[in-house]
């Protein structure tokens, strides 16, 4: 475990040596959901997966006000640290790619990659912003009714957590990470955390870092989001990874793993 912003345990797993390659995932997913790359990963450097708070292993602080992003953020930081603070590579997907852009903003130095799968940079228009906390909010609600094994069972959740072949043994391991997770902290989570999104459309040209935008062929609904990020960016070029919904490292581990060691080999080259 590695004690977070407030004390908060964080699960972390980690393997390799060298520079750190952070790897972050949606919410409501925990770090088994980076298994089928986690070892590609750690031949680049040292790889580190974490659970949020309120996820897999990490532990659930009962107060809703544990949960925000800025909570998280510092999180991502002590998982950082804790590897000794040399610039690190963030790959996030969906939230991880938002909290990576944060961390970038807030902490420049420190960023030598930056990973953006099926992400985004928040929204720039309040009503699109209404909408993805109106939707959030409702997801929370399921959660707290229903339980997160129940929550599961909705095709839409199922497709855009678990993938593609929810039934094959990588998607199962990341339904088993999540099974036992209490559910009011992944509702606190999705209000907290998931549902006020910040507008970064505008400090994008601030990041300094490479950035690779990977969206999945399968997965629309972010591809106007990597487009804008390729074009906001100033060191960034885009990849329709095909075959790929949502959870990529579920969907097309592959694909995923090879665009990662062709990103390493530009970062080894700069």
């Amino acid at each position: 475990m590695v004690p977070g912003a407030d004390g908060v345990g964080l699960a972390v797993s980690r393997a390799g040596e060298g520079a750190p390659w952070i790897l972050s995932a949606p919410t409501l997913c925990a770090r088994a959901h980076w298994e089928p790359v986690f070892g590609a990963v750690a031949e680049l450097g040292c790889a580190l997966s974490w659970d949020y708070r309120g996820h897999g292993a990490s532990d659930a602080p009962d107060d809703p006000a544990s949960y925000t992003l800025e909570r998280v953020l510092e999180d991502l930081r002590a998982v950082h640290l804790s590897t000794g603070g040399e610039p690190a590579c963030l790959v996030g997907l969906s939230l991880g790619g938002l909290l990576s852009l944060c961390y970038a903003r807030r902490w420049p130095d420190a960023v030598r990659g930056l990973v953006l799968v099926n992400s985004g940079p928040g929204f720039k228009r309040a009503e699109s912003r209404e909408r993805w906390r109106a939707t959030w909010e409702r997801a929370a609600d399921k959660l707290e009714r229903e339980g997160i094994a129940r929550y599961l069972e909705h095709p839409r959740a199922r497709l855009e957590i678990l993938g593609r072949a929810p039934d094959a043994p990588a998607a199962r391991t990341a339904a088993a990470a999540l099974a036992s997770a209490d559910p009011r902290a992944l509702a606190h989570f999705a209000r907290g955390v998931a549902a006020p999104q910040p507008d970064l459309t505008g400090s994008l040209g601030a990041i300094e870092a490479p950035a690779l935008i990977l969206c999945g062929a399968d997965d629309p609904a972010f591809h106007r989001a990597g487009e804008l990020l390729e074009a906001r960016l100033p060191r960034a070029r885009r990849v329709i990874v095909p075959g790929a919904g949502h959870p990529m490292p579920l969907d097309a581990p592959g694909a995923l793993a090879a665009e990662l060691r062709a990103f390493g080999a530009e970062l080894a080259g700069s």
